[in-house]
């Protein structure tokens, strides 16, 4: 089910985190993560660290995790929303989504766009494509282009690892923290 911060249960279409329930003990730990908060629970339930909502039929959608979030001004940013919005402009294989620290240290969004071969896409497009698409403050302020997005072997873009490589573009700053060597890897 989905609850708010208050382990309240929340009506369809509205936001919060998902629960599932669980019959017995959760006597578990996870390996090398001793220090790890463990799931929150309320009641029989316990926390999945995934996002999502549930529609009026019962299904639910999960947007994305908890950690992924992106917290700007007053608004939370899934990135998993903003990244499939241009993989149905032409050109535009895949997208990476993340925050980075801009000017004045303002938290801004951010986007890798894997494209096409022979693709000449540029960051006006992009933007231009997703404002009809996407509310203001989802539309990424910085884009980067590549070849190919660094991916683990389960296709997943490596995130954090294509954060340390793009270092400073046009004043902004990486809005994480260095990867460690055993993230990289």
């Amino acid at each position: 089910c989905v609850l708010d911060d208050k382990g309240r249960a929340l009506p369809p279409l509205e936001q919060g985190a998902l629960y599932a329930r669980h019959a017995g003990s959760l006597a578990f730990e996870y390996l090398d993560r001793a220090r790890q908060a463990p799931p929150r629970e309320s009641e029989d339930m316990v926390e999945l660290g995934d996002v999502g909502f549930c529609d009026e039929s019962g299904f639910i959608y999960v947007l994305g995790r908890q950690k992924d979030l992106i917290s700007m001004d007053l608004s939370q940013i899934h990135p998993s929303e903003v990244e499939c919005a241009p993989e149905t402009l032409p050109g535009v294989d895949a997208c990476a989504v993340f925050s980075v620290s801009g000017p004045e240290g303002r938290e801004t969004l951010a986007a890798a766009i894997q494209t096409n071969p022979g693709s000449s896409l540029n960051s006006a497009v992009v933007q231009r494509f997703l404002g009809l698409r996407l509310a203001r403050f989802k539309v990424p302020e910085l884009i980067t282009f590549h070849d190919d997005l660094l991916r683990e072997e389960t296709g997943k873009v490596m995130k954090r690892r294509l954060l340390s490589q793009l270092a400073y573009k046009d004043g902004f700053a990486l809005g994480l923290s260095r990867p460690t060597p055993a993230e990289v890897q």
